[in-house]
């Protein structure tokens, strides 16, 4: 019997060892437990957040089904009012519940109502704690105060939303949706609400920049540099370069070129030698235009172009404007942004 019971154990070790669920599996069950919007609603990085999820699926040794259990990045709760607008406290962890049916009955059912995709809370039973984060429930009138109760929002001034759409008021041009509340404090790489706002974007890779402005519609343009003093008040040197605006209209920093005179007193005549059109670093060559390779300055094959961010779009993906970056397919309003991930050039050589 004993020996029985060791082969019985051994084999069960042995099935639980080469459960694996396939990768289709996996995503078929992060999928029917909405696990995409909530990484793209309670997660920093969503991308991530997703993928571990999937990873703790495929890897996982417990035999059945395939399961998507919450991933780590989502925040743990004891009740909804540690959650923002928009997400529950499920199984102790802040998700999004989607508003469709599994086996003929809804997922938004009892005292949750659905806006905009997701369940919130519709009636809070007079108890704040079934309330968002950031609500207060205001009991109904008697006789139903003890029982029944509606979310009010604790700071008045604050608009709260499940979507981008909720967002949208007259005079806002980049309504964005962010953790349950409106905000324009995390702004699309490009928006912005004053000139400061345009650093960023109106970068051309490391040492070279345009001035940057703030436009009516709160888009970043990027015009031409008009002189190099502009430049020296937007592009600080190091020493021994000068910032110079270059034909191109960007500001870069450009190494003061020495140039050696030798005066003959015999014959009174004055020679000037100019150094050969060399360099050390990009920053010697024209900025966007050029490359240095080999010490020589070179026409940039690559010129115009950068890298996408990484949160929706491969990496390395070349581009030139945000349009040739990919954005989230479930909340379209999360675009990664031309220019916002690396270098171009730890992508490609230019030199080859």
């Amino acid at each position: 019997m004993a020996a029985a019971w060791a082969v019985l154990g051994s084999s069960s070790s042995l099935l639980a060892a080469n459960v694996r669920h396939s990768a289709a599996d996996c995503r078929t069950a992060c999928q029917d437990r909405n696990v995409l919007a909530s990484c793209a609603w309670l997660s920093p990085k969503p991308q991530r957040c997703l993928r571990e999820a999937l990873r703790a699926c495929e890897t996982s040794r417990v035999p059945g089904p395939a399961q998507c259990l919450p991933p780590k990045d989502l925040p743990l709760c004891g009740s909804n009012h540690d959650c923002p607008y928009g997400a529950l406290c499920i199984d102790a962890t802040c998700q999004v519940l989607g508003c469709g049916s599994h086996n003929g009955v809804a997922d938004c059912t009892g005292n949750n109502r659905c806006n905009a995709g997701q369940c919130v809370v519709a009636d809070c039973s007079a108890v704040t704690a079934n309330c968002p984060r950031g609500f207060h429930c205001e009991p109904a009138s008697p006789p139903f105060s003890d029982i029944s109760g509606t979310c009010m929002p604790d700071a008045p001034g604050v608009s709260y939303c499940s979507g981008a759409a909720d967002c949208i008021a007259q005079g806002n041009f980049n309504p964005t949706c962010e953790q349950g509340i409106c905000t324009r404090q995390l702004r699309r790489f490009g928006r912005c609400e004053a000139d400061g706002d345009c650093a960023r974007w109106c970068r051309r890779g490391r040492g070279a920049v345009r001035p940057g402005r703030c436009d009516a519609a709160g888009l970043c343009v990027c015009p031409n540099c008009v002189d190099d003093d502009q430049c020296a008040q937007l592009l600080p040197c190091a020493p021994g370069r000068a910032s110079v605006c270059l034909p191109s209209g960007t500001c870069v920093c450009r190494r003061v070129r020495q140039t050696t005179t030798t005066t003959t007193i015999s014959t009174a005549t004055t020679t000037t030698t100019t150094p050969v059109h060399g360099c050390a670093d990009i920053f010697d060559c024209n900025a966007g235009a050029e490359v240095c390779c080999n010490h020589q300055c070179k026409p940039n094959p690559y010129a115009g172009q950068s890298v996408c961010s990484t949160l929706y779009t491969p990496a390395c993906t070349l581009c030139r404007t945000d349009n040739d970056c990919h954005c989230n397919p479930q909340a379209p309003v999360f675009c990664d942004s031309c220019g916002g991930g690396d270098s171009i050039f730890s992508c490609v050589n230019p030199c080859n």
